[in-house]
């Protein structure tokens, strides 16, 4: 009998995972980008600061929370099913 390893089914889909939300976060810090840019290019109106906070803001906010999504994800890669075939 020819023994052969099953289809990792919970890498693939945590690795699909992963780069879905690495695609949403990316798409979040674009839309930051360009509010930052808004704001450096209308120096000269109150309140241009509030775009510039608020792009900041979200890439920080963004970056932290791939990152943690990522060690998560990775954590569970690397555990071991407790049922074993």
């Amino acid at each position: 009998m020819i023994y052969q390893e099953p289809f990792p089914l919970k890498n693939f889909s945590l690795w699909s995972l992963l780069i879905v939300l690495g695609l949403i976060i990316g798409y979040i810090i674009l839309i930051a980008l360009i509010s930052i840019n808004v704001g450096l290019n209308h120096l000269q109106q109150d309140g241009f600061w509030v775009p510039i906070l608020a792009g900041v803001i979200s890439i920080v906010g963004c970056l932290w929370l791939f990152l943690y999504f990522l060690k998560f994800i990775i954590s569970r890669m690397k555990e071991k099913d407790i049922i074993n075939i």
